[in-house]
């Protein structure tokens, strides 16, 4: 594959290397640092506060970070499967806007897998379990399996 800048085949991807991953990378500086825990049914569970700085209009949660929770949150849920693949497809829908400052609950899971395409889904909830966004995604498998994150 051309890394598009010297003609030269880009570097293959290692999870050696530092983790800068906008939405989980505990070594982005800027980055939300997501933590999800992962069950080996293709379950990843998160939470997140997020703050002033996360706004779009004001007291309202920016709906392309929470776009990006929600992609994360399926990615972690196709990882946690014992799967490596990319997204192909991201749809969202927004139910409630999401205040800074408050505890979100956010949940990703695989839904069907067929050859190298698989669907997930994605929740962000407050805590009285009332839904802010909902996103659909199809990802497209790549590489080799990944070892089941736990």
């Amino acid at each position: 594959m051309d890394n598009g800048i010297s003609g030269e085949p880009a570097p293959a991807q290692s999870y050696a290397r530092p983790n800068r991953c906008f939405a989980c990378g505990k070594e982005n500086a800027i980055g939300l640092k997501l933590e999800f825990s992962h069950r080996p049914d293709g379950e990843a569970l998160a939470h997140w506060t997020p703050g002033e700085q996360h706004e779009g209009w004001p007291g309202v949660v920016h709906g392309g970070l929470l776009s990006t929770v929600l992609d994360e949150a399926m990615a972690h849920a196709v990882l946690a499967s014992g799967l490596r693949a990319l997204t192909a497809e991201l749809r969202v829908r927004f139910r409630e806007p999401a205040a800074p400052g408050r505890e979100l609950t956010v949940k990703g899971w695989v839904v069907q897998r067929s050859k190298r395409l698989v669907e997930a889904e994605a929740s962000i909830a407050g805590q009285d379990g009332s839904e802010y966004a909902h996103g659909w995604g199809r990802f497209l498998c790549v590489g080799e399996p990944a070892e089941p994150a736990g």
